[in-house]
């Protein structure tokens, strides 16, 4: 067919003149080939599915922008927005805005309290002489005579130094002939706190104190003993923590008894990063769990967040203890413990 006779048909919303009327090209036709009919067609179908895809990436573009917009707000809300802790109430503004608001601190003519007494330290005497050529006259030479008692200051220091403690064990030899003596009998080795360690007990304590009592990290503190001529290797801090996890399972379980038979517990956890690799954990976020009684906090890291935690801790709670209150969030972990 060497062409063909196309007729448009014209939307509904659009006016259809009759054989006296006036709308353009409504009684007008055109006459293409069949070719071309399919190019335009194609090329139809084309532009609209690339339409289409444009519109599409403007609304994920638009999803995009807004997310980050988003969080741009929150960010800056974080940095230069009002904060919580520090909003005043009605009655603090109050205070600060009146006029008999005072500076903090000793109030000028007020009495003061003194010196604190430090009646717990121990106190080294140390005795203080003029210097050499000082306690004769300057003019004749002639000696001063000494002025019974002493003028007393006292000065608080602290005095930390590292020692060996070398101990000479004492031998003797058996004088009878009696069997099962050996040849030597030698007093024996002061108690410590692992064998073939030269790391003494007050070294231990130290550490330990200073690691979970003060927070501070085992690296610092070994810094702190370079200082006092005391070098440690952290691996041999690292070992000795390993090592003395087991002495702590006794005292461990009976707080954990001790709290089994209370009645009233609060509960949270919070992200804790732990850098330890075990099979079955992607990543290094743990948590830590605590259960604060009456007399007990009982901390626990686990790996996870999932009710398994509460479960577990309360499942030797006293089964005569009906009245078993625990104080959380609405977190859904904890709301399983009852169940079982």
């Amino acid at each position: 067919m060497e062409g063909s006779s196309i007729h448009c048909s014209l939307p509904n919303h659009l006016p259809i003149a009759d054989s006296g009327g006036t709308t353009p090209f409504s009684q007008e036709f055109v006459q293409i080939s069949k070719q071309q009919q399919i190019c335009y067609t194609s090329e139809i179908a084309y532009w609209k599915s690339m339409h289409a895809r444009e519109v599409e990436r403007g609304k994920e573009k638009d999803l995009k922008l807004e997310a980050a917009n988003a969080r741009i707000r929150d960010l800056v809300h974080r940095l230069f927005g009002r904060k919580s802790e520090k909003k005043k109430t009605h009655s603090e503004s109050q205070f600060c805005n009146s006029e008999t608001s005072r500076p903090r601190g000793q109030q000028k003519g007020s009495k003061g309290h003194g010196r604190k007494a430090q009646q717990a330290l121990p106190v080294i005497e140390t005795e203080l002489d003029l210097p050499e050529g000082e306690n004769t006259c300057s003019q004749c030479h002639k000696p001063f005579q000494l002025f019974p008692g002493t003028e007393d200051s006292d000065f608080i220091e602290i005095e930390v130094k590292a020692h060996i403690r070398r101990y000479h064990r004492k031998r003797y030899i058996p004088t009878c002939h009696c069997e099962n003596l050996p040849g030597m009998i030698t007093a024996p080795m002061p108690p410590r706190l692992f064998n073939r360690n030269t790391l003494g007990v007050s070294v231990w304590v130290e550490t330990l104190l200073d690691k979970y009592l003060y927070a501070r990290a085992t690296h610092r503190l070994l810094q702190l003993f370079s200082t006092l001529n005391l070098d440690i290797a952290e691996g041999t801090m690292t070992d000795g923590f390993k090592r003395m996890q087991p002495l702590f399972q006794p005292l461990l379980e009976a707080h954990h008894r001790q709290q089994m038979t209370e009645s009233l517990f609060m509960g949270d956890e919070t992200r804790w990063q732990v850098f330890e690799t075990i099979e079955g954990k992607v990543g290094h976020r743990w948590y830590l769990w605590f259960f604060t009684s009456q007399s007990v906090i009982y901390y626990i890291v686990a790996p996870g967040r999932d009710a398994g935690v509460p479960i577990e801790h309360f499942a030797k709670a006293d089964e005569t203890n009906d009245s078993a209150v625990l104080v959380c969030d609405r977190y859904s972990a904890y709301k399983k413990w009852p169940e079982n």
